[in-house]
């Protein structure tokens, strides 16, 4: 999916997006149907700024691979955009709220709706310890991690930056590597 840029007739706020979140989650429609909208408006939501260039958080890892990539032309090789939750996490929770509200929608969306750039190896990582699940501290109320959106992170002991401090950082580390923006 692409960034949609405002002016353009498919652009919605985040507000937006929670307010059509909250009425399909409503409406008489199949699960299929809720689903699709969904799985389409979460991807809105987590590249709402950029699905590389513009994505909040970085792995470090992630930055270093995407400086060396630059030389080459193929910045974005080796990358994914990972959802920090698990959209059938996210999923779940909007799917189970009593009343859909457009601000109950907007605060799951919020809290929860996060990506991060991340090398492939870190995908797998992060895939073949909770795929599309979170820790079960996660879901525990009684536990001190509940609802951490980053554990899932901390567990794989991944670390992430916001791509500022990413940027930075490489910049003192590596002062030679092609960084743009």
């Amino acid at each position: 999916m692409v960034q949609i840029k405002p002016g353009s007739p498919r652009f919605r706020s985040k507000e937006e997006i929670a307010t059509d979140i909250a009425f399909i989650l409503k409406a008489p429609v199949k699960l299929g149907t809720k689903l699709a909208v969904l799985k389409d408006a979460m991807w809105v939501w987590t590249e709402f700024n950029g699905k590389y260039e513009g994505c909040p958080y970085w792995t470090g890892m992630a930055m270093i691979v995407y400086a060396m990539n630059r030389r080459d032309g193929k910045k974005y090789a080796a990358l994914c955009h990972e959802h920090v939750v698990p959209k059938r996490v996210v999923i779940e929770m909007l799917t189970s709220l009593d009343e859909p509200t457009p601000e109950a929608v907007f605060g799951i969306c919020t809290k929860f709706l996060h990506a991060v750039v991340v090398t492939v190896q870190e995908d797998r990582i992060l895939n073949c310890m909770y795929q599309s699940t979170m820790p079960e501290e996660f879901f525990d109320p009684a536990s001190p991690d509940h609802h951490d959106p980053w554990l899932r992170y901390k567990r794989c002991q991944i670390q992430w930056a916001t791509e500022e401090a990413a940027r930075k950082a490489l910049k003192e580390f590596a002062p030679h590597l092609p960084l743009g923006k």
